[in-house]
């Protein structure tokens, strides 16, 4: 007697986040949370940190840039600024403009962000609307964070044969925010 066996394969990936999966006529779609992408997925930024006690890695983070002067007074070179706040208890959270965790055991300001005029000239963005570009500082910030959170998703696309077996796939990564992933996912695949 001769034993055959005979794996079945629903789905390419186990991990998937379950109330995203699209099931159609020869195709599967779903969302994966990818936590190997870090914080290269948010590239060149027009935004400054400086954080000299944080020991976690943010981006573009000058520690030899102090964005205030030796009489406490801001350098005049920024055109915006905010303090960066951290909440550290089982993970890791940020945020920008105000302290979101209100506890004075695992939270409290570990920073600045800001912009300069040169970078503001660099990114194009205007240098007279302070309020658009402190919203600039809290949307990298708020990005950063969803990636602290575990919040970065791949879009997974199964070909399947008549039999429902899985014949090939597509994957595109690096969808930060479920939101943002979800509505790629039902909207552009």
């Amino acid at each position: 007697m001769v034993y055959i066996k005979e794996t079945e394969q629903d789905y390419v990936f186990t991990d998937i986040i379950e109330d995203s999966l699209i099931s159609e006529k020869n195709k599967n779609k779903y969302l994966i949370q990818d936590n190997d992408f870090g914080l290269d997925l948010i590239g060149d930024s027009p935004v400054i940190y400086y954080a000299p006690k944080w020991h976690f890695e943010l981006p573009n983070k000058d520690l030899g840039y102090d964005p205030y002067n030796e009489d406490e007074t801001l350098d005049e070179d920024i055109l915006a600024i905010l303090p960066i706040y951290g909440y550290e208890h089982s993970g890791i959270s940020i945020n920008a403009g105000y302290n979101r965790y209100h506890c004075v055991w695992d939270s409290g300001q570990i920073g600045y962000a800001f912009i300069t005029r040169d970078i503001a000239n660099k990114y194009g963005l205007d240098v007279t609307n302070t309020e658009k570009l402190e919203q600039t500082i809290i949307n990298i910030t708020n990005e950063i964070d969803k990636i602290y959170q575990g919040e970065v998703y791949s879009v997974v696309i199964e070909y399947l044969d008549d039999d429902n077996t899985v014949t090939d796939y597509d994957i595109c990564g690096g969808f930060i925010g479920y939101e943002w992933a979800l509505e790629a996912l039902k909207d552009e695949f």
